[in-house]
């Protein structure tokens, strides 16, 4: 008898996927555009309306690309579900490392990850925006903020389980 995954995965939780949830947030949403208009503006050195249009440029097309390009994948393990990026990502974490390691779904380790993985998914696609838009591919300011930007971000998200548990 075949096993609908939609199903099966739909009672498992993990870190990342929390994670993806918790980035829809529109406070943390607010917050992202915020701190990344800010680094942007003054690492660019470009004016307040051209950082914002950047900034929300990149965001909707991470979100986009991100929440679609799971679909895109040819996923070996687990057929026909195929869940956005981040979530993917800590899916093949806790198969691959968990899993063999026997650490248990929610340590500190597997929270990290899904932090450090949620933050190289947005620094990726939000830098394909930067340097198709800013066309700022040769600055080291914005190789090193970027990815801090996104960094603070993540945390953020992963924060507001304590700040605003359950939304």
């Amino acid at each position: 008898m075949p096993v609908d995954a939609t199903r099966v995965f739909a009672n498992i939780i993990w870190p990342a996927l929390v994670q993806y949830q918790r980035e829809r947030c529109w406070w943390v949403i607010g917050a992202t555009v915020i701190i990344e208009w800010w680094i942007l503006r003054r690492t660019l050195r470009i004016s307040a309306l051209g950082a914002l249009a950047v900034t929300l440029a990149a965001n909707v097309f991470s979100a986009i690309v991100g929440s679609l390009t799971g679909g895109f994948l040819t996923d070996p393990i687990f057929g026909e579900y195929k869940p956005a990026l981040l979530p993917l990502s800590g899916l093949y974490w806790e198969v691959y490392v968990n899993t063999p390691l026997a650490m248990g779904t929610f340590n500190t380790l597997t929270w990290v990850a899904a932090i450090v993985c949620a933050t190289v998914i947005n620094t990726a696609l939000e830098g394909l925006v930067f340097v198709t838009i800013v066309r700022k591919t040769a600055q080291k300011s914005i190789v090193f903020w970027l990815p801090m930007a996104n960094l603070a971000t993540a945390e953020l998200t992963f924060l507001s389980l304590w700040v605003v548990p359950g939304w």
